[in-house]
């Protein structure tokens, strides 16, 4: 039986919005991502997204909760593109 997750983040972001974004390595990872597309242009979503989407609905977990899909290059990528601008700006190692 295929497994099915879904992200809900509830409530709304109080205060700073750059503190509320880099307390979340979700939001940093998400927008590895939208820097990605920065890049790819037009082609991110058949270069990058639909791969992405097509391993996210392949991907397995194991025990320690960790899922294939974070070995993805797509997520790989993202991951590193978020650490390099989250490093530059602000600080985060």
């Amino acid at each position: 039986m295929k497994k099915t997750y879904l992200i809900c983040i509830k409530g709304e972001i109080n205060g700073d919005f750059d503190n509320y974004v880099t307390s979340y390595p979700l939001y940093m990872h998400e927008f590895g991502h939208y820097l990605d597309s920065r890049v790819w242009g037009p082609l991110f979503s058949f270069a990058v997204g639909i791969p992405s989407l097509i391993s996210a609905g392949s991907s397995e977990t194991t025990t320690l909760g960790i899922s294939n899909q974070d070995y993805f290059w797509t997520e790989k990528r993202a991951n590193r593109k978020s650490a390099d601008y989250f490093g530059k700006y602000y600080g985060i190692n």
